[in-house]
C-alpha cells in the first residue's frame, strides 16, 4: 500500500497564489502589482516561513495590500477586506507579520 506524502506548507503557499490571483482580478489590479505580490510569496517561500494555522485568504490579502502600497496603486484596506471578507484588524496584524519578514 502506497503512503501519500505532501508538504502542508507547500500546499498552503500554493493557496496563497490562488487567492492573490482571485483578489487581484476582483480589484482589477495591475500586472505590476500582481507580480510584486507573487515576488513577496516567493520571498516567503525562500525563507521558509511557517504560516501554519493561519488562514491563507488573510495572508494573501495582506500580501496584496503590501504590494499595492509598494506599487503606489493604493488599494484601501477596506476595499481589500470587503473582497476577501475579512476584518481590517486581522489584515493589519498579518501585514505587520509579513513586513517583519521582508
Amino acid at each position: 500500500m502506497k503512503k501519500l506524502f505532501y508538504k502542508s506548507n507547500h500546499y498552503k503557499k500554493s493557496r496563497f497564489i490562488k487567492y492573490v490571483n482571485e483578489f487581484s482580478r476582483k480589484l482589477r489590479a495591475s500586472r505590476k502589482c500582481k507580480r510584486q505580490a507573487l515576488d513577496i510569496i516567493h520571498h516567503i517561500r525562500k525563507h521558509s516561513v511557517n504560516f501554519s494555522g493561519r488562514n491563507p485568504k488573510i495572508i494573501a490579502a495582506a500580501i496584496l495590500y503590501i504590494s499595492s502600497c509598494k506599487c503606489n496603486k493604493g488599494f484601501t484596506q477596506s476595499s481589500i477586506c470587503d473582497i476577501a471578507m475579512i476584518r481590517a484588524e486581522t489584515l493589519r496584524l498579518r501585514q505587520k507579520e509579513i513586513q517583519k519578514i521582508l
